[in-house]
C-alpha cells in the first residue's frame, strides 16, 4: 500500500479457518483466544507507539515480530500483514520513516477492534 492506508481490501480481517482447530479441541477456545489476543494487543499499543516515536527499531521489531505470529495464530490476517510491513520497515537498512507502516498497522488495529466489537454484538456478549 503506497498510500499507507493498510493491507489490501481483499485480505480478510479474520480468517476463521485459523481458529477451526482450536474449536475442535474446545468450542469456547476461539472466543477466548480472540479476546486474549485483542486485550494483549490493546495493552501493547502504547509501548509500540513509544517505540515508534523514539525510533527504537530494535524494540519495535521485537514487539511486532511477536504480534505478527500471534495475529497469524488467531487468523487476524490484516493485522498480520500490517505487522509484516512494519517489521520490514524496521529492519530495512535504509531506515525509511516508519510513519506509513505504522499508520497501516494502526488502521488494521482499528478494523480489528471494530470486527471484534461487531462479533461480540452478534454473539450477544
Amino acid at each position: 500500500m503506497s498510500d499507507g492506508s493498510g493491507p489490501a481490501e481483499e485480505t480478510p480481517i479474520c480468517d476463521a479457518s485459523a481458529l477451526a482447530p482450536f474449536a475442535a479441541m474446545q468450542p469456547e477456545l476461539p472466543a477466548q483466544l480472540l479476546a486474549t489476543f485483542t486485550e494483549d494487543l490493546a495493552a501493547t499499543m502504547p509501548k509500540l507507539a513509544r517505540g515508534i516515536a523514539e525510533d527504537d527499531r530494535q524494540g519495535v521489531s521485537e514487539i511486532v515480530h511477536r504480534l505478527k505470529g500471534a495475529a497469524g495464530t488467531v487468523g487476524a490476517r490484516q493485522l498480520q500483514e500490517a505487522a509484516r510491513q512494519l517489521l520490514a520497515a524496521c529492519r530495512d537498512p535504509a531506515r525509511p520513516p516508519l510513519s506509513a507502516a505504522w499508520a497501516a498497522f494502526q488502521g488494521a488495529w482499528e478494523r480489528w477492534q471494530r470486527f471484534v466489537d461487531s462479533s461480540r454484538t452478534r454473539a450477544g456478549g
